[in-house]
């Protein structure tokens, strides 16, 4: 088992911190929450890695939750979905 000791930083917005990345929940969540709520230093992370990229290129946020619709074992066919929606956006 893995112990988590919470920090208690606070958590932003990835849409209003981050606001060039594209974000992928999953089409059910996406359509409830609209956005993802990370820890503000690994939001601060993902904007000096953005600062770092050529011209032309976005980072995607895309966040999967294991459940029980899409076990571990399905997750071939999640990254090649993945695959063609980032290959679409160059």
């Amino acid at each position: 088992m893995i112990n988590i000791k919470e920090c208690n930083e606070s958590l932003v917005d990835i849409k209003k911190f981050c606001p060039n990345i594209k974000i992928d929940l999953g089409g059910r969540r996406m359509k409830i929450e609209k956005t993802a709520y990370l820890r503000k230093t690994v939001a601060e992370m993902i904007l000096r890695a953005e600062k770092e990229l050529p011209r032309g290129h976005v980072l995607y946020y895309w966040r999967r939750m294991e459940t029980s619709i899409c076990p571990r074992g399905d997750y071939k066919v999640v990254y090649e979905t993945f695959f063609k929606k980032i290959s679409q956006l160059v």
